[in-house]
């Protein structure tokens, strides 16, 4: 090995650059082949602020058993920490492991994806208390309509249709009555109250251009249950770079 890469074989700074370069460049390819390279020089080099780097790498690359065992050696010193742990694990399908993490987290430090997760993964555990998740949604529901929907289906599933038509019908205003979330509460008051939702089936298509057909229509609305949301994290390194900041 000549002197100028030793340098860059044992310099942190070195390293995070390359890593961040790649990550700024949208090069997932390169990326993912320079972490591969590097796993066993970056922990030899034991520095939190690559280990930050790399985990950040991870996240953007998919690679989140990495990035899991990468958090575990710099949790101590970044408080979003554990708030990213869980949310990596909600994204692999761990959701006991992910309501641990968020559980843990300080409510300050929490945004609304976390938040949200938190009531998801408290429900994949079977914690379907609908006063719980209102509690720790309460604060982001004014602005969230994915926490107002995880609440009215929640609602609904438990045939309590007309705290589900309220909870999909701000999710509705939210999403600037997108037809997913109008066709929610429509289907939620119709349960609600069949014979007087009738008369608001023309102002469904109206406001939202639907293409159903009246057929399918009622078939929607004669649903009996709905499946919970998933949600998507997307800008997912972003996320993580935030969360490690401090």
């Amino acid at each position: 090995m000549n002197n100028d890469n030793m340098v860059y074989y044992k310099n942190p700074v070195i390293l995070s650059q390359k890593l961040n370069t790649l990550i700024n460049l949208g090069d997932k390819n390169n990326l993912e082949k320079e972490i591969m390279k590097n796993v066993n020089v970056i922990n030899e080099i034991n520095d939190k602020d690559l280990f930050r780097t790399e985990v950040i790498a991870c996240v953007f690359v998919q690679n989140y058993i990495l990035a899991l065992n990468s958090l575990k050696k710099i949790n101590k010193y970044y408080r979003g920490a554990d708030e990213l742990t869980g949310m990596i694990y909600y994204n692999i399908g761990e959701y006991h492991k992910a309501f641990k993490f968020l559980d843990n987290t300080p409510k300050y430090l929490f945004n609304s994806t976390s938040t949200i997760l938190k009531s998801l993964c408290a429900f994949e555990c079977g914690k379907e208390k609908i006063s719980s998740h209102e509690k720790n949604l309460e604060k982001i529901l004014p602005t969230s309509s994915t926490a107002n929907t995880f609440l009215g289906i929640l609602c609904y599933n438990n045939e309590k249709y007309l705290d589900s038509a309220i909870y999909f019908g701000k999710a509705s205003v939210l999403s600037k009555n997108d037809e997913s979330s109008r066709l929610n509460a429509l289907r939620a008051l119709y349960h609600y109250d069949e014979i007087s939702t009738k008369n608001e089936f023309q102002k469904f298509y109206e406001d939202t251009k639907s293409k159903l057909s009246q057929r399918q229509l009622m078939l929607e609305l004669n649903k009996e249950k709905l499946s919970q949301i998933k949600l998507n994290i997307t800008e997912f390194h972003i996320i993580a770079k935030n969360l490690l900041y401090y």
